[in-house]
């Protein structure tokens, strides 16, 4: 949420995370388990972080220097 997703939790207790470009991921309210839920959690949230920055241009790339004067 600090680098500007939206999230919400469900009502059956999953956080759901929306990012700028419509993707969303899912993250489910017990990852204790002994299966690949936390891992597969983990890949889908970088994944969401990856294409929401993918969409946000840096201030550095947005503003061409201009001819020295």
């Amino acid at each position: 949420m600090d680098i500007g997703r939206v999230g919400r939790i469900s009502s059956k207790g999953h956080c759901i995370m929306h990012n700028n470009t419509g993707g969303t991921a899912s993250v489910p309210p017990n990852l204790t388990s002994q299966n690949r839920t936390a891992q597969d959690a983990k890949a889908d949230m970088r994944r969401l972080m990856a294409e929401h920055h993918a969409e946000v241009p840096s201030s550095d790339s947005a503003q061409e220097p201009g001819p020295a004067q």
